[in-house]
């Protein structure tokens, strides 16, 4: 319970502006943002090391925690209360907030003795630690929490405590740090007592499970950047952790990938994942494969994510970007590679010569015209004839209705 949030944001925000506004950055922020690096990351082949990505906020679920102290020299009670201080300077400094050399022994002297208070300063999410300034009150699930931790000989120990009384204090702040998610998350950590007493498998009920768990990743995005849930994809968290822990990894991988691709106003297209490759993703993998072969993918994994951008991008030209990637000399950096699956449009023309004429800034157009066409085929004529037709005070409502 003692593990703060860990989540790491990846910084996108929301994936495209409102459609009312400029419809010139509509086009500019609709361009396909996947890296390769995004591919490697959500598709790698499990034969091959893939390449690690940093991330954006370590926390104290990458940090070996070692068992708990004991004999007659260690002092149990002050050796516990230090290492909830050091995780607690880890997690703000995991926050980007200024942890300073002196963090532990601050803690220390102020809220180290303060179970409850520290437990809620290290559970709560970066930047919301200000509610455990008020008292903690008590939670009833806590005891009875407490109680299968006993049950389960958990007592002494680093994740739960010194004691039975002493984890109820820190189940309390906990509980107080996370009202949002308190009741899902002690019901999973209950489940997990009651099941052969797995108390070292406590991670897997919380989101900030580490860099290798993509449901808390995905579901993780959708809660915090997305705010997409609730919503009509997923009404809870919870629901969307245990429809996504649900599939395979194929199908994971796909709705990995279209997530990814898709951003944060199209997710609602990525769910249920797709179950059929389209057959442009064989040509478009086996020239990527050839061209980028040290990307750690396989012929299954680039089927996947190639899955997961078609369904986030339905009119792609996956078919037609073999003699685009194979034009480059070498597997390129960045996203460039992944241009060669927007298709060729002779109305971006038409659309990018309107916003010129108005005054727009067209250097990267075409590109965010063809985007456009990947995302919305079925649209883009209506789009290109409003934008012909359109004076430029309207002209941005041309682009209206293109948000999932």
């Amino acid at each position: 319970m003692s593990s703060p949030e860990t989540v790491a944001d990846s910084g996108h925000g929301r994936g495209y502006p409102a459609a009312s506004g400029d419809a010139s950055t509509w086009l500019l922020l609709v361009g396909l943002c996947c890296p390769i690096s995004c591919l490697i990351a959500c598709g790698s082949d499990p034969e091959q090391p893939a390449i690690e990505e940093p991330q954006a906020d370590a926390g104290v679920d990458d940090i070996s925690v070692p068992d708990f102290p004991s004999g007659d020299e260690v002092d149990a009670d002050a050796a516990w209360l230090e290492r909830q201080c050091e995780l607690l300077c880890l997690r703000e400094e995991g926050c980007g907030e200024s942890a300073g050399a002196s963090c532990v022994q601050d803690c220390l002297d102020g809220d180290g003795d303060d179970v409850a208070a520290l437990s809620c300063r290290l559970s709560a999410e970066c930047g919301q630690t200000d509610r455990c300034a008020d008292a903690i009150p008590a939670d009833r699930n806590c005891p009875a929490l407490c109680e299968l931790v006993s049950d389960c000989d958990g007592f002494p120990s680093v994740q739960w405590g010194r004691s039975e009384i002493q984890c109820v204090q820190a189940c309390n702040g906990y509980a107080h740090a996370r009202p949002d998610r308190k009741q899902e998350e002690i019901n999973c950590y209950g489940r997990l007592l009651q099941d052969s007493c797995r108390l070292d498998d406590v991670g897997q009920c919380r989101l900030d499970t580490g860099p290798d768990d993509a449901c808390a990743q995905i579901c993780g995005r959708l809660t915090q950047e997305c705010r997409a849930i609730p919503g009509e994809t997923f009404l809870t968290l919870g629901e969307c952790l245990d429809g996504c822990r649900a599939l395979d990894d194929p199908a994971e991988r796909v709705l990995n990938n279209c997530i990814s691709v898709a951003g944060c106003d199209r997710h609602p297209r990525c769910w249920p994942p797709a179950s059929t490759t389209p057959d442009g993703c064989g040509p478009f993998c086996d020239s990527l494969l050839a061209k980028c072969p040290g990307a750690g993918l396989n012929d299954a994994t680039c089927a996947d994510a190639c899955t997961g951008f078609h369904q986030a991008l339905p009119g792609g030209a996956y078919a037609e970007s073999p003699a685009c990637i194979d034009a480059f000399d070498t597997c390129p950096e960045g996203d460039a590679i992944f241009a060669c699956i927007l298709p060729e449009y002779d109305g971006c023309t038409d659309i990018c010569g309107a916003l010129e004429a108005c005054g727009a800034d067209v250097t990267q157009c075409d590109i965010g015209c063809r985007s456009l066409v990947a995302a919305y085929p079925q649209d883009i004529e209506t789009v290109r004839d409003c934008a012909v037709d359109a004076a430029c005070a309207q002209l941005g409502t041309c682009f209206q209705g293109l948000e999932n």
